[in-house]
């Protein structure tokens, strides 16, 4: 009984309260559907989609889509009987965007979440993967403990401080050499700057930190920069193309989980959740590895595992809105982590081997064909003493323009 604009208006304050996330009083016209709503976008993460301005045109050209069009009005604009048809055409064309997305390039995230429904009953069909994996892994700890979830949610371990001594596990050690260090300001950090591992490891015994940020370490050693943060090693790289003549071989090995591997094994872990949740680390880690020497390594289940071990405990042992939370948990896998790496490094390098990259959880190495043995035997050794497996490929070309981005051309597939 209204007239045709003040109905329109009031469709559009509902629709911007619905997108905007504040629909306490409308949800009832967003949800009340006899179908199952699948937010595609969801399945990347708010942060992420909002840091990223991620859209359906960015989608769209990512898939090379043949039309790419813009909102032909303003959405205050007041429609005209003969604009219809142009509006008509271009919602089709994001409806098609949005169909083929859920059809191809999604097919498999969707199916994914209907297999989390049933196997774990999840309500996780526009659920990112950190959120899916994290649910995935709390289900399983609570079926193991007997704990109620609801209650689970609610655990956190808050440290005013975390003493790095107590936590560098006790076999880890480097040559002794020069540990003298400099400490300068760089892009308003500070940086504390060495000459030797041995230099770094025996400076980050004397830390107690309140927060992430107070580990800025590097290392100038033997043609490298190395950076150590609280989240990972990284080496620092100008653009280059690496050839290696046909007398070396250009290797990369690296471990694959390589942090929540040392948290089931070494039991990092946070210190609220006991020791039932470092069993319930390894237990998902056999399953996983059990899946792939099956050849379903692939499949749902083992994808599920993985994104509630690699992404949902350890990415979140700094975040305190999740159960994860443990700032002691979270440096005793980061700093060890960093430092057996550094020991693999230095061992390789004593015998001849050039370092050319090392990125968190893993070393690309240059050396003589004639040095393979030995390079095998420290990596198995070393394998033994952190109880890791690291997974080796040969490089013929590796294309960077710096640590974190780079095609690499393989020895055996291109």
């Amino acid at each position: 009984d209204k007239d045709y604009l003040i109905i329109t208006k009031e469709l559009k304050i509902i629709n911007d309260y619905i997108i905007n996330d504040n629909y306490e009083q409308y949800k009832q016209y967003k949800y009340n559907i006899p179908f199952q709503s699948v937010d595609l976008f969801l399945y990347w993460s708010k942060l992420a989609r909002i840091s990223k301005k991620l859209s359906l045109k960015s989608l769209a050209v990512n898939i090379n889509w043949h039309k790419i069009q813009d909102l032909p009005y303003k959405p205050d604009y007041l429609v005209k009987l003969e604009n219809i048809d142009e509006i008509i055409h271009y919602n089709g064309n994001d409806t098609a965007i949005t169909k083929y997305l859920a059809k191809n390039s999604l097919n498999k995230e969707i199916n994914l979440r209907k297999d989390a429904a049933s196997r774990y009953s999840l309500d996780c069909m526009s659920w990112d993967g950190v959120k899916l994996g994290l649910n995935v892994l709390l289900k399983r700890y609570c079926e193991r403990t007997g704990l109620d979830e609801e209650y689970v949610k609610t655990l956190r371990t808050y440290r005013e401080s975390v003493d790095i001594n107590n936590l560098i596990l006790p076999f880890i050690e480097f040559k002794e050499s020069d540990d003298s260090y400099t400490q300068f300001i760089e892009k308003k950090q500070l940086i504390t700057q060495f000459k030797s591992f041995y230099g770094l490891l025996k400076y980050l015994k004397t830390l107690n930190v309140k927060n992430t940020s107070e580990i800025n370490c590097r290392i100038m050693f033997n043609g490298n920069r190395y950076d150590v943060k609280s989240g990972g090693l990284h080496t620092y790289h100008n653009p280059e193309i690496v050839i290696p003549n046909k007398n070396k071989i250009y290797a990369d090995k690296d471990v694959s989980g390589y942090y929540p591997t040392l948290g089931a094994e070494w039991k990092f872990i946070p210190e609220h959740l006991g020791i039932e949740f470092a069993e319930e680390l390894n237990s998902i880690k056999s399953e996983r590895m059990k899946l792939k020497y099956e050849g379903l390594g692939k499949s749902n289940q083992a994808e599920l595992l993985k994104l509630g071990m690699n992404g949902s405990f350890y990415g979140n042992t700094n975040n305190e809105y999740t159960p994860m939370f443990d700032l002691k948990c979270m440096l005793s896998i980061t700093i060890n982590g960093q430092l057996m790496l550094l020991m693999l490094c230095e061992k390789l390098m004593e015998i001849g081997v050039k370092i050319d990259m090392c990125n968190t959880d893993g070393v690309t190495i240059l050396y003589n064909r004639d040095l393979h043995e030995k390079v095998e035997e420290i990596c198995k050794n070393w394998e033994n003493l952190t109880r890791t497996e690291l997974e080796t490929v040969n490089y013929l070309k590796v294309i960077r323009m710096n640590i974190n981005n780079y095609m690499a051309v393989y020895e055996d597939k291109g």
